[in-house]
């Protein structure tokens, strides 16, 4: 894989996380976070729990996420459950896992898998939802990978439970989310954290917390000036 890049002079990287782990050098890379763009702006409900789940199912692990609610419900749960809407499609080994742990949970009345939705469809559901749930296995890889589905849940006002990567550490905090570990247990304790702080989350003060990460706000103060930087260095090189 490094071998491929040797030729290239400049790197422009969305997070400073991945320069080390492929062998960069400080000099030749330049950040220019891309952010992302709330879906919805509606104040969100804090009374029942509405979670939401918006990816690509392969390879995620969703569905310890189910096993992890039942384990919540059986527990006294603080908050009531309303619904869990997952939407986003994958192979068909990691569908079939998310239709197993439904029908064994027998949580076919809360727990809704969407399939496929366009960006239009998806609207609906960060209307109403107030939980965003972004899960996935803790490897070298997504540990240092930039989620956007958190920004888009964060920027949308929705308090999120996400897996505790190097780079979610940098974006949730306890005005904004829970950190859990990539098993069913640490999903449950997340539920219940989060449940816990129910009554304290405010979708305004939500979107506060990542207020930095939108694009308007990265392109201005910051790809905008990199991209004048590298501009002038190469003008520098002509002269």
């Amino acid at each position: 894989r490094k071998i491929s890049y040797f030729k290239y002079k400049r790197f422009l990287l969305l997070t400073e996380s991945v320069i080390k782990p492929f062998g960069l050098q400080n000099k030749k890379t330049y950040l220019a976070k891309w952010g992302s763009n709330p879906i919805s702006v509606k104040a969100k409900k804090f009374d029942c729990i509405r979670m939401l789940y918006l990816g690509t199912l392969s390879g995620r692990d969703i569905h310890k996420t189910i096993y992890g609610l039942k384990k919540y419900l059986n527990t006294n749960p603080e908050i009531e459950v309303e619904r869990y809407d997952i939407i986003g499609t994958g192979h068909k080994e990691y569908v079939d896992l998310i239709k197993k742990a439904i029908k064994e949970t027998e949580l076919s009345n809360i727990v809704y898998l969407r399939g496929y939705l366009n960006d239009q469809e998806i609207i609906p559901y960060f209307d109403k939802a107030n939980v965003g749930i972004a899960y996935a296995p803790i490897t070298p890889y997504y540990t240092t990978n930039i989620c956007t589905k958190v920004l888009e849940y964060l920027l949308s006002g929705i308090p999120t439970i996400a897996a505790d990567t190097n780079e979610n550490k940098k974006i949730i905090n306890d005005q904004n989310g829970v950190l859990i570990e990539d098993n069913e247990h640490s999903f449950t304790q997340g539920l219940h954290l989060m449940a816990q702080r129910f009554s304290s989350y405010s979708s305004e003060e939500i979107m506060k917390t990542v207020k930095k990460e939108s694009i308007s706000y990265r392109v201005k103060n910051e790809m905008v000036p990199t991209f004048n930087r590298i501009i002038k260095e190469i003008e520098n090189i002509s002269n």
